[in-house]
């Protein structure tokens, strides 16, 4: 086992950041809330993929009363009860948890942190690196050769080794317990001895072998002033090294064997991110599941398309069908499916079939991104005389505010196909795209947008699609000039621009600019930022109400837009 690579997860630590780091609005549509599940995840991929592990553990917390509670009942009693928003996604935390076939512990009486130590014990020797994901500085104590604690939140993730932890604590590992004894934790509400802060605990550390050590050896501390906190506040130092000190003998059913990482049980997360409506992460999960249990493609027959002449009769008779097109990557071939109801699809790449379909005037042909299949129709001389009903088109009517509308968003949203994924629906795409026409249609006759969708929307698209084919003729010799000019007029604004600061700078850097106007020029500060004072337009266009150069500065950045957006860009 000596390359084995384990790694234990703080999962308390993990999701209750992720819950106040992700906005609070992120819930399903029944209203469940989901950003710490959401967070949890994504961060444990992240951990799975940087750090690749070969064994492990998820470990909880589990209720508030612990043997650190029966010691002092006011440990952690400041902190506020975990939210009822939070709460509600601990047991799905725990089912995505148990779907990526992760070992998970958690044990009565004590905390997460302790779990973690016990299980480091249990497996000294056994792997040749452990790896504590936390931001628990308590874990820093159980750091050493073969331990080392990631923050994957600090300083855009941090690994704690043992000269790490002596840098920035001023402590070995084993000394983190004592450094908290003597200076205590607000966050645990551990109190230490009153009066020593970390600065005076570490120096403290630096004479003594431990907490005990320098309680024993009080006499020796040469600061009068310090020596009495420590004489005074004996009890409460060697309960606070107590509090602080990880258990490493809770009793827990786990070995090496158990903490094995296995594949994930792709159906029980598909089932678990569908019902928490995670579209992305089901976009994920499609490329290594086929299709769900019952999918919705396996019970959609592929109709034979021997008979033309029938199918032509058919199309006739109803005057409406829907159609989808399936292109290859190179596209250079596809393939056409269309259904004409819910009897199932039919599928062909026949042009002189599909000719026929497409210059028939009198027919409505339902499509999703119908712009895009003229681009490919068109390439192999295949007429639009049909009406076009565009599934897109009329989703971003009804919900014009809405971020996606990809055919597998609307299966979602508007038929509630939970869970569907691209690879659900492969090949049978036409069949949804005729039930999905009748609620959009439905849709839009509530909103009183028929007369818009279908007399400015859906002609739209034949000009749009004639525009792309077409292109737009530019004056290239005409554009070169344009930047010759540009090129002129920003070097005598930058000249000018010089002259009036006294100084030469970067321009385009906002600090040295605020540097320029607000602490050598002393022009009035008007809107701050997280990182300093603003140099934007509108701050600009404000100070040169009553200075030059701003309204100088403001002339550059147009300039320097048009050239670097439009001017040298378009040829």
């Amino acid at each position: 086992m000596a390359d084995a690579k384990l790694c234990l997860i703080d999962a308390n630590s993990l999701f209750y950041r992720a819950f106040y780091a992700i906005k609070a609005d992120l819930a399903t549509s029944s209203g469940q809330p989901t950003n710490a599940v959401f967070g949890f995840v994504k961060m444990v991929n992240r951990i799975l993929e940087e750090l690749a592990p070969e064994y492990l553990g998820v470990c909880f917390d589990v209720g508030k009363k612990t043997h650190r509670t029966e010691k002092f009942a006011e440990y952690k009693i400041h902190r506020s009860p975990m939210p009822d928003a939070l709460v509600s996604q601990v047991p799905l935390i725990k089912e995505v948890v148990a779907a990526y076939s992760f070992a998970s512990f958690e044990a009565q009486g004590f905390e997460a942190d302790d779990v973690i130590a016990t299980l480091v014990h249990r497996m000294e020797k056994k792997v040749d690196k452990t790896v504590i994901v936390s931001s628990d500085k308590d874990m820093l104590q159980l750091v050493s050769d073969d331990v080392e604690v990631y923050n994957p939140y600090k300083e855009g993730g941090i690994v704690f080794t043992e000269a790490l932890v002596k840098e920035k604590f001023g402590v070995e590992p084993k000394r983190i317990a004592d450094l908290i004894a003597l200076m205590g934790d607000a966050s645990d509400n551990i109190p230490g001895a009153h009066g020593i802060g970390e600065k005076t605990a570490r120096e403290l550390l630096q004479d003594f072998k431990d907490a005990e050590d320098l309680i024993k050896n009080s006499s020796k501390i040469k600061r009068e002033a310090v020596r009495s906190i420590i004489e005074n506040n004996r009890e409460a130092i060697r309960m606070s090294r107590e509090l602080a000190l990880l258990r490493n003998d809770v009793p827990l059913d786990a070995d090496l064997k158990t903490l094995k990482l296995r594949p994930p049980d792709t159906q029980k997360l598909w089932e678990v991110f569908a019902r928490l409506e995670f579209k992305g992460m089901l976009k994920e999960l499609s490329q290594e599941r086929l299709s769900i249990s019952g999918g919705l493609a396996t019970a959609i027959p592929t109709l034979s398309f021997s008979d033309v002449g029938e199918i032509l009769a058919k199309i006739a008779r109803q005057k409406i069908f829907s159609f989808f097109i399936d292109e290859d990557t190179a596209g250079t071939a596809f393939k056409v499916n269309i259904a004409l109801g819910d009897e199932g699809v039919y599928q062909t790449d026949d042009i002189s079939f599909l000719k026929k379909v497409f210059a028939q005037k009198a027919w409505v042909a339902i499509g999703h991104d119908v712009k895009a299949a003229q681009r490919i129709f068109r390439q192999h001389g295949i007429p639009f005389e049909v009406k076009f009903f565009d599934t897109m088109l009329a989703a971003y009517l009804t919900q014009s505010s809405r971020a996606s509308r990809d055919l597998e968003s609307l299966l979602w949203d508007f038929l509630s196909l939970k869970g569907v994924s691209r690879q659900d629906y492969l090949g049978k795409e036409s069949h949804f795209l005729f039930r999905l026409k009748s609620v959009l249609e439905k849709e839009l006759k509530e909103k009183d947008l028929l007369g818009l969708f279908g007399e400015v929307e859906m002609p739209l698209v034949d000009v749009l699609a004639e525009m792309e084919e077409t292109g737009i003729a530019i004056d290239i010799d005409g554009l070169r000039e344009l930047s010759r000019q540009m090129e002129k007029k920003l070097d005598r604004l930058i000249h000018k621009i010089y002259a009036m600061a006294g100084c030469e700078f970067n321009i385009n850097s906002p600090k040295q600019l605020g540097d320029v106007l607000f602490n050598k020029l002393k022009l009035p500060v008007v809107k701050k930022t997280k990182t300093g004072v603003s140099t934007d337009e509108e701050v600009l266009t404000k100070l040169s109400r009553d200075n030059e150069l701003p309204r100088i500065l403001l002339e550059y950045r147009q300039v320097t837009k048009l050239v670097t957006t439009y001017i040298d860009v378009l040829p």
